[in-house]
């Protein structure tokens, strides 16, 4: 049998290729696609509580099974959405510029879900997290 062939690498060394100030961005965008994953298991125990559906008015709603749906659905055509969008917004704006966007849609799309008033303004802005 023979030898396995050597690998020589040229001009690599033992340096770190990334700065400390990349870190903080690098963190960043790690937490804001955590809360995607948070907020799309979280609804499971909001849907779950007889006080979510008295607060939104869904137990006396008779569509109530399909607007529960409708916030699942559209928190991940949202998602769906986003993906698009932000694939082409990197393109144009680039990969920093549309991180920064898409953190400000979560940020102020989870504002306004948590202080939302009826089930409407709760779906418009899961759908919005979903994009974010």
């Amino acid at each position: 049998m023979t030898e396995p062939a050597s690998i020589t690498l040229v001009g690599v060394d033992d340096k770190r290729y990334y700065q400390l100030p990349m870190v903080w961005p690098v963190i960043g965008i790690a937490w804001v696609t955590m809360t995607y994953a948070y907020t799309g298991s979280i609804i499971g125990t909001t849907i779950g509580q007889p006080s979510f559906y008295m607060y939104m008015g869904l137990d006396t709603n008779a569509n109530t099974a399909g607007l529960v749906g409708t916030m699942t659905g559209l928190f991940y055509a949202g998602g769906i959405l986003g993906s698009l969008l932000n694939t082409w917004l990197a393109d144009k704006v680039g990969r920093k510029w549309t991180c920064i966007i898409a953190s400000l849609i979560v940020i102020v799309s989870t504002a306004c879900l948590a202080g939302s008033v009826n089930i409407s303004m709760f779906i418009a802005f899961r759908f919005f997290i979903g994009i974010g």
